[in-house]
Order: C-alpha cells, then sequence, then structure tokens
C-alpha cells in the first residue's frame, strides 16, 4: 500500500512521491489479525455479525476479511454496502454532480456486531 505525499517545491508544480508503508505480505498479515481480534472480540453462543464495506474501497476490504473469518469459524459473516458520497468531506473536490450509488443492508441489523 502505498500513500502519496508531497514535497516542498519552489515552482507552481507540486512534487508528489510514493511512499510504501505496507508490501504484499504485511498487508495480508494484518487481514488475517484484524479478522483474528473480530471473531475474539464478537464470539458467543448467538453471535451474529456483519461486516459492512463503505463504497468503493471499503467493499473489498471486506470481502478480504469475510473470506478471513470464514476460514477460522466455519461462518461467513453477513455483508452490506454503504455509500458514504453525500457525507464526504471533500464533496467539492470529487465534483459537480458525484455519483451516488446504492446503500444495501439487506437484512436486519438488530442485536449483531456490525464491523
Amino acid at each position: 500500500m502505498k500513500l502519496p505525499h508531497e514535497e516542498p517545491s519552489t515552482d507552481r508544480i507540486r512534487a508528489v512521491t510514493e511512499t510504501l508503508l505496507m508490501d504484499g505480505p504485511t498487508v495480508e498479515a494484518e487481514l488475517d489479525r484484524l479478522a483474528g481480534e473480530i471473531v475474539e472480540r464478537t464470539t458467543g453462543v448467538d453471535a451474529r455479525l456483519i461486516l459492512v464495506g463503505i463504497r468503493t474501497r471499503g467493499v473489498p476490504l471486506s470481502k478480504r476479511i469475510r473470506d478471513r473469518i470464514m476460514a477460522l469459524t466455519g461462518r461467513a459473516p453477513e455483508l452490506g454496502t454503504l455509500d458514504i458520497t453525500l457525507y464526504r468531506d471533500d464533496l467539492t473536490a470529487v465534483g459537480s454532480q458525484p455519483v451516488v450509488r446504492r446503500s444495501e443492508l439487506p437484512f436486519d441489523v438488530d442485536d449483531a456486531w456490525i464491523v
């Protein structure tokens, strides 16, 4: 995972470089750790776990975590998606007519652990 950062520049053009925060194996290990912690904190006889991914990048992330939880417990958590486009603090930078997609929570959330 790389994040851009700006370097000081005297020109009007800003120089952008990338800094490596995590390589592939480190990301995989962190996803395993995160899934394990979620399982530890939400286990119980009738515990119901729901993972909600924020569109767009949070959706594939929640699916990856779901797969790891399934491997650990034999049960796949329910999966939902949430679109927060209209609630972003950088909405004006997104565009004059941002694309709003559907949020999908096709299940009851009462008495569930929601991550």
